[in-house]
């Protein structure tokens, strides 16, 4: 019996093992998920750059032609002065004159502050796109880090997997399922016993029960969270169950 309970012991531990990789390898979507989030990100942000660019020249383009208008359009106004009878016709047309001149200063200013917008922006472009190639270099060591990872997970599984079932075959039907009972609503299912206490709920442990755990020649469960116990003495070290 001694020999099964540390056969059990190994069985729990790889059992640990295969939590740990399934674990890791559920994680391989996430870590590849979380990359092409980044790489998307940034995807945007160089996008979003550009359209601010572009969006500053049209504009500017735009009031470059307004400044164009208004230009002719003094020009037009300069040229029918010859042709004002009245004073009151004369004075309209200077006030014309007058608006249109200020809408150029408008524009000369809009334009000012366009051309600033659209360095601005270029600027932005610039840092947006050295950004973007390095979380694209990143995210191409990243996937090929996951792959190789993905790789050996599947063969450390497979190791794991054989482990177990050759631990599975040396053990007794009847022992295997007592404790992958127990695993299915405790882990670990076995705990060490020192000092007369369980240390997986740190309860104590009948003085005959106990007795029976130290001589480790049958199967006794903690009769409070019915964990399988082990003598710390027969596992060589002292540990808790959690």
């Amino acid at each position: 019996m001694l020999d099964g309970l540390r056969r059990l012991i190994d069985l729990q531990r790889i059992d640990g093992e295969l939590a740990r990789l399934g674990a890791e390898s559920d994680a391989v979507p996430v870590r590849r998920a979380e990359s092409q989030r980044l790489c998307a990100a940034s995807d945007q942000r160089v996008t979003a750059a550009r359209e601010a660019l572009e969006q500053a020249e049209h504009d500017r383009r735009a009031v470059e032609a307004q400044l164009a208008d208004q230009e002719a359009l003094i020009q037009r106004l300069q040229g029918q002065s010859s042709q004002v009878k009245t004073n009151e016709a004369y004075t309209a047309l200077l006030h014309e004159i007058e608006h249109a001149r200020s809408a150029i200063s408008d524009c000369e200013t809009r334009i000012l502050e366009l051309m600033d917008e659209i360095d601005a922006a270029r600027a932005a472009i610039a840092v947006a796109e050295e950004e973007q190639r390095e979380i694209e270099a990143r995210a191409q060591t990243e996937e090929s880090a996951i792959q190789a990872r993905a790789s050996a997970l599947e063969s450390e599984l497979d190791e794991a997997r054989e482990a177990r079932a050759k631990i599975i075959e040396s053990l007794e039907p009847a022992l295997v399922r007592r404790y992958e009972a127990i695993a299915k609503t405790r882990s670990p299912a076995i705990s060490v016993a020192a000092d007369e206490l369980c240390m997986g709920c740190r309860v104590r442990i009948p003085p005959q029960a106990y007795n029976d755990v130290i001589r480790g020649e049958s199967i006794v469960s903690c009769g409070s969270c019915r964990r399988i116990l082990i003598h710390e003495g027969l596992v060589g070290a002292r540990s808790e169950g959690a």
